[in-house]
């Protein structure tokens, strides 16, 4: 920060000593960080002068890199676009060059304009931290200057725009706003109220020069509707050269209840002005009252549904959240975070610097979905375990919890999962300037770039036309080349253990890890179509092994939709050319026969299950006690849905270990007094894999200790006896 500061000021004094900005066009308004970086990245020049001006030669030297052509004049009042991508539509019909090189930060840095004798027209260093605009940061605005005749470098001059997308090639949204005051801090107590409490506000303006008197707008919110909004008015405690203090006593509110204020400013000469500014993403200010009255095991989300405030100096919708961690921390706020519905559920995004847990966007799915679009009632309780399972394989998947809901004064027990995004990518230590693809049949053209969407999809490209079944010379080559083998392998290995068919090829995100890395990831997503569930067939667990290269499976239709023998188009983009290596298929085999006897083992997998369901049952529990309503139908769902998930674990395991190599564990057990029946031979293990097709009876001797009986032998499958001093075991290899 001492160094951006630094920067600054030496900026300020350069740009002091050079005429600029009096009888020349200045930067008038700049799109850095458009919505996804969406390709509407511009610079708005603005000749505010009675004279036309002619640019030729004129360059950015800074920020950005271009030329302006020869022969372009911009007339008095009017303007030019200069930007990075001239085949954008929403450019028709207003003057604009380019396209320019490089492209502005996201993060803030210095713009230049020069003349052609090298002197600077007009320059500033932008932020996208406060006290510079945060709509402006990949949240849909703009950066509009409120006035010509205010120099660039003060962050005073500008604010995001009031319109998606700012005012490109017309007169500022903002124009005519008074520069100052603006709030440069604000103090809240007690931090954490209950409803005993009458909370302090104190807030510090600068320009105190230009101020009369102060006001406090307040609102108090609960999930369903907005109970009081009032006025108080606020006293000034400390005034001095640069700032002034106005504080006020809010009085106590009921506990869950969300109080948003914001402070009118009456200035010296009567004016009127509402801060914070309209265009902020959170025209306001807020705390949240809570007494810690409800009993819950899980972490309570109020969700605040958009809902007008008037505390700007224009009404808008304002949404918002409050968080209640596990354990003693206190409520967070999130207000101003935007609730929107999906199509099958809801999504909460984070502003910018207020990240839950660090995640920009979760995703939010009803307690009991409807089917068609989902695995129904199951779907919550089928993803919350699946991305566990992946996750401890290894998988780059989003986490998922659950959640006590509280929406419209409605409790509900929902899940809550993250979005592949940036921030995902960084919290998952991946480097957030890589590019995340989805792959969908409800992707326009079958897929969708979601990051650096302005900067072309080559990387996707090339990454298909070397990893091609097609190509079989050099596809061993291509897919060490291009894909983190072991992270693509668990992900395999992981779909079939949990006959996630739709994840073979529709619903997934990859990953391009730049360079120096510069290989791919697969991410899952909608996984509720996993533990059997299917849309013809709540119960299917006989996907085969070698289903990636196939797509088929014998006797069965995997739904309506799907051709004749069960086949239909789900051979995976990535999927199918990574089993055509013999080498990485025979490892996936491997590590399925492996992988039921560890992570995915019925014991493990069924304490995973039990402690969920556990949990979601007692917390029930709770939930009915607090709110008096009898939950039924939520009880038999959790038990329903988790029952299933035991029924698919103990089918698949006998599906796969009849499909797998057939193996046999044993190991020499010296004679001992103390050893006891009962007890296991682990230790050794002797696999036979045989050419498809064939059958046969494999002997296996082994020397045995005394006094060991046939009860102690465990085989994955076939017969093992006991006869004098050795085992002989017959394993099942049927056609």
């Amino acid at each position: 920060m001492i160094i951006r500061i630094l920067a600054t000021l030496s900026f300020m004094l350069f740009l002091e000593s050079n005429l600029f900005g009096i009888n020349d066009v200045v930067i008038n308004e700049f799109h850095y960080h458009p919505v996804d970086d969406a390709p509407t990245e511009f610079i708005e020049l603005y000749n505010p002068t009675n004279t036309s001006i002619d640019l030729s030669g004129y360059a950015f030297t800074s920020g950005i890199a271009y030329s302006i052509p020869t022969g372009t004049v911009i007339p008095p009042d009017g303007y030019l676009l200069v930007v990075k991508d001239t085949r954008n539509l929403a450019w028709q019909g207003i003057p604009n060059v380019g396209p320019y090189s490089l492209k502005l930060s996201n993060r803030g840095e210095k713009v230049v304009l020069r003349a052609p004798n090298k002197r600077i027209v007009d320059g500033l260093i932008y932020s996208d931290d406060p006290p510079w605009p945060r709509a402006a940061d990949g949240n849909g605005s703009s950066l509009e200057r409120i006035s010509p005749d205010l120099v660039a470098q003060d962050y005073h001059s500008w604010r995001a725009s009031v319109n998606p997308g700012g005012t490109p090639g017309r007169k500022n949204s903002v124009f005519g706003t008074p520069p100052r005051p603006v709030i440069t801090s604000f103090r809240i107590r007690p931090q954490h109220p209950t409803s005993n409490d009458n909370v302090q506000i104190q807030v510090y303006l600068d320009a105190p020069e230009l101020i009369r008197q102060a006001t406090l707008r307040v609102e108090a919110s609960t999930t369903i509707a907005t109970n009081a909004a009032f006025t108080l008015p606020m006293t000034s405690s400390k005034r001095n050269v640069n700032s002034a203090a106005f504080h006020a006593e809010i009085p106590a509110q009921p506990s869950q209840t969300l109080v948003r204020f914001g402070v009118e400013i009456t200035f010296v000469d009567g004016k009127m002005l509402r801060l914070p500014h309209e265009s902020e993403l959170r025209p306001l200010e807020a705390y949240f009252v809570y007494d810690n009255e409800i009993p819950s095991l899980l972490p309570i989300l109020w969700m605040f549904r958009p809902r007008t405030t008037n505390i700007p100096s224009q009404a808008r919708n304002v949404s918002g959240a409050a968080i209640k961690p596990l354990g003693e921390e206190p409520v967070q706020v999130y207000d101003g975070a935007r609730v929107i519905n999906s199509r099958n559920g809801t999504k909460i995004k984070f502003l910018k610097g207020e990240e839950y847990q660090r995640n920009r966007t979760i995703n939010i799915v009803p307690e009991s979905p409807r089917k068609g679009t989902t695995a129904g009632p199951q779907s919550p309780h089928i993803e919350h375990l699946s991305y566990r399972i992946f996750r401890d394989f290894g998988v780059l998947a989003p986490q998922c919890d659950w959640y006590r809901l509280i929406d419209r004064g409605n409790h509900t027990q929902r899940i809550a999962f993250q979005q592949p995004n940036e921030q995902f990518l960084e919290i998952n230590s991946r480097d957030r300037r890589g590019n995340i693809y989805k792959i969908a049949v409800r992707e326009p053209g079958g897929y969708t770039k979601k990051t650096n969407v302005d900067e072309g999809d080559e990387d996707y490209r090339e990454l298909f036309r070397h990893v091609n079944v097609n190509n079989r010379t050099d596809l061993p080559q291509a897919l060490r080349r291009y894909l983190v083998i072991e992270e693509i392998m668990a992900y395999e290995v992981v779909v079939n253990l949990l006959n996630h068919w739709d994840g073979i090829k529709n619903n997934i995100f990859l990953y391009h890890n730049p360079h120096p890395i510069d290989k791919w990831e697969m991410i899952p997503w909608d996984i509720d179509k996993s533990f059997g569930y299917l849309d013809s067939d709540p119960m299917f667990w006989k996907i085969p092994i070698d289903f990636p290269k196939t797509g088929y499976v014998p006797g069965h239709k995997l739904g309506a939709r799907e051709l004749s023998s069960g086949r239909r188009s789900l051979i995976g983009p990535i999927g199918r050319p990574f089993h055509m290596d013999p080498e990485l298929h025979q490892e996936y085999v491997r590590r399925l026969g492996e992988a039921l006897d560890g992570l995915f083992s019925e014991e493990r997998i069924n304490g995973l299950i039990l402690a969920v369901e556990t949990l979601l049952l007692e917390d029930l529990e709770l939930l009915e006690e607090y709110t008096g309503k009898n939950r039924n139908q939520r009880q038999d769902q959790i038990k329903n849905s988790y029952n299933t998930m035991r029924r698919f674990l103990r089918l698949r395991h006998e599906y796969l270990r009849s499909q797998l190599p057939t193996s046999f564990h044993g190991a020499r057990i010296l004679p001992s007094d103390s050893y006891e029946a009962g007890s296991t031979i682990t230790g050794v293990k002797v696999t036979v894999a045989l050419n498809k097709g064939y059958t046969t009876s494999l002997r296996v001797i082994e020397n045995i200790p005394d006094r060991f009986t046939v009860t102690n032998i465990h085989t994955t499958s076939g017969d093992a006896a006991l006869s004098g001093n050795t085992i002989t075991w017959l394993p099942l290899m049927r056609k």
